[in-house]
Parts: C-alpha cells; structure tokens; sequence
C-alpha cells in the first residue's frame, strides 16, 4: 500500500490557476457568442443600431482575452503575464473610450437618468482600466527585476 503526500502549495496554485484560466476562455467564448447573437441585441432593446460601430472591438477585447488565457496555459510567467494584460486592459480600455465616443444607447425617459449613470459606470470603468495598467506595468517591472 502506498501512501500519496498531500499536494505542495506550487502544485495546488498551478492546477487553481490552470482552471481559472480555462474558465476565463470558457467564459469569454460565452461572451463572443452571445455579442454575435442578434437575439441579445433584440433582446436588449435599449441598445441601438450603432453597436455595430463598437462590436469589432468588442470581438477583439474577448478573443485577446482569449488567446491571452491559452497562453498562459502553456507559460504562465509573471512577466510574461503582465506583459499580455497590459496589452488585453489597453485593448479594454480603446472599447471603453469607444463605447463613451459612440455611446449606442438609447434608455427610456422614465424619470430615472438611466443615460447618465451608463455614462459614469462606463467612466468609472475608464479609471478601473486605467488603474489595472499601471498595476500590471509595475508588476511587469518588478517581476523583471526580481528575474
């Protein structure tokens, strides 16, 4: 009979990282087929034909995300990481910048300033973008100079 150790830390993280990462492609395979349905847009009747003029880089956000994720499948360096994701959030954040130029929405006036609190979730998204690419910068940095 023989008796199995218990996995090490570096073991346990990497198969949680692995599967995070294949949920990350999962999901945003997800995401890429229901951005190309035209039952979501019928569906979302608030969202107006000038969609299509931020589509092409929505479709390029999810597959860089999901190219990113396979690679990191196979090498999942810390440089190499943030290096990608400073690439993926800069792509985010041209769809963003975009998504205010366009702004494809067109809300009930219910009494509710549904158009003015899109506009602040997608700002607020701007900053959150903008935040996470300075992370990664000095995460890519410092992961260099660590080696």
């Amino acid at each position: 009979m023989t008796v199995s150790e218990p996995a090490s830390a570096s073991t346990r993280r990497r198969a949680g990282t692995t599967s995070g990462y294949v949920a990350a492609i999962v999901v945003n395979i997800i995401m890429l087929l229901l951005v190309n349905s035209d039952a979501v847009w019928r569906w979302l009747r608030f969202v107006t034909d000038d969609i299509d003029r931020v589509l092409p880089l929505i479709e390029l956000s999810l597959m860089a995300s999901i190219v990113a994720n396979a690679a990191y499948l196979v090498y999942d360096a810390r440089w190499f990481t943030s290096l990608t994701q400073i690439g993926v959030l800069g792509i985010s954040l041209l769809v963003t910048v975009r998504m205010l130029e366009v702004f494809p929405f067109d809300f009930p006036t219910d009494g509710v300033a549904w158009a003015t609190i899109a506009r602040v979730v997608l700002i607020l998204a701007l900053v959150g973008v903008a935040i996470a690419i300075v992370v990664e910068v000095a995460r890519f940095f410092g992961a260099i100079i660590r080696g």
